[in-house]
């Protein structure tokens, strides 16, 4: 019965981990898109005031 325990055990944490990988992996390209938005607004804006003469 040990056995059988650990691997439940086991599969368990396994799902786990796969789950807790998948929201991680899912915050980060959150916040890589969120950072190229960003990043592309600072440009624009950038943009915009050096036309004015503004830097």
């Amino acid at each position: 019965m040990v056995g059988a325990n650990s691997v439940l055990t086991t599969k368990v944490i396994r799902e786990n981990t796969r789950k807790r990988f998948t929201e991680v992996a899912v915050a980060v390209e959150e916040i890589g898109n969120s950072m190229t938005l960003t990043l592309k607004v600072l440009a624009e804006g950038k943009h915009k005031k050096s036309s004015l003469g503004v830097f």
